[in-house]
């Protein structure tokens, strides 16, 4: 498999999308909408898991996630989930059209197959990706080194709204 591929990544993306969404979203209810995006830098990508979760959750839904690629890893992808996740993929490309300027990264990640004036078309890669090399593609994604970052706001909601009533009463005496 190349690393170029763009559509294999691409189709790799919306899998797991789709699992992370199942998982954390309709099964265990951890998160609203959990995403997976993947920013394409010539030859390489950047893929990452996002999730807004109640704080006591960030352990367990860490856990999940982790559980979840070693269970992709080790299973494989499914083929019927794969085949209505291209469909949805080759629907999409019929929507695009060049002009569109929220299409700027893609293009900018297709620019290795710009020739005379176009971008080439990507219904025919997509139709020729095999479970197979999904599979490899997750296995080589999930060797490379990976790290978990949390991110979390520096007020709870109840300290804000601390610091906004304090503030208010500071304005109020004279004090702000």
């Amino acid at each position: 498999m190349c690393i170029r591929d763009r559509g294999t990544w691409q189709l790799l993306r919306d899998y797991l999308q789709w699992a992370v969404y199942r998982d954390l979203r309709l099964e265990q209810g951890l998160a609203y909408s959990p995403s997976v995006e993947r920013s394409a830098y010539g030859s390489s990508s950047f893929f990452s898991i996002n999730a807004e979760v109640a704080r006591q959750d960030v352990a367990q839904t860490g856990q999940r996630l982790h559980q979840l690629l070693q269970r992709l890893a080790k299973d494989g992808l499914d083929d019927a989930t794969l085949e209505r996740l291209r469909s949805v993929a080759l629907a999409r490309q019929n929507w695009m059209a060049q002009g569109n300027s929220a299409l700027a990264d893609t293009y900018w990640s297709s620019l290795g197959s710009y020739e005379e004036g176009r971008f080439a078309d990507p219904a025919p890669e997509l139709r020729k990706i095999h479970t197979a090399q999904l599979d490899a593609a997750l296995n080589l994604l999930l060797k490379q080194p990976s790290y978990l970052r949390v991110e979390q706001p520096l007020l709870s909601t109840t300290g804000l709204y601390v610091c906004l009533l304090y503030t208010s009463d500071a304005a109020d005496e004279g004090l702000g």
